[in-house]
């Protein structure tokens, strides 16, 4: 699965770090900057929330997106994405970390990224903590 890599369990401080971190596209395509996450009560990290746009368009108030947070592979500072430019740049506007709470559209965002919902699965969630990650 894309969102497990090899070695120790992302600790909070872990997670943190992934903050700025590139995403790309396996084609080596630059997709956006994370710049927030959005954790359940239990503090797993359900959504990495993406700046999305081209980089030379950064930080001029990109468009912002949530993405299911297993769907990121990530590996020190650098994160990449199975996901074409063109559907990020058709994937849901993200608004506020409360409209994630509510569980329709926190399926919704799910599906569109091609995943099932860690909630919905009949067997137990494959994560019960954050995805590993691999910090040299």
């Amino acid at each position: 699965m894309a969102g497990e890599m090899m070695s120790r369990s992302a600790g909070t401080s872990d997670i943190n770090n992934l903050l700025g971190a590139s995403v790309k596209n396996p084609q080596g395509e630059f997709l956006g900057i994370i710049t927030d996450f959005v954790k359940e009560p239990d503090g797993r990290v359900t959504f990495a929330i993406l700046n999305f746009g081209k980089y030379e368009d950064y930080g001029e108030g990109g468009r912002m997106v949530a993405i299911p947070f297993g769907t990121l592979s990530c590996a020190v500072h650098d994160c990449t994405l199975d996901s074409s430019y063109d559907k990020m740049a058709s994937a849901p506007v993200f608004i506020s970390k409360d409209e994630l709470t509510e569980r329709k559209l926190a399926e919704d965002v799910y599906r569109y990224f091609g995943v099932q919902p860690y909630w919905t699965e009949e067997e137990s969630p494959k994560h019960e903590t954050a995805p590993e990650y691999y910090w040299p």
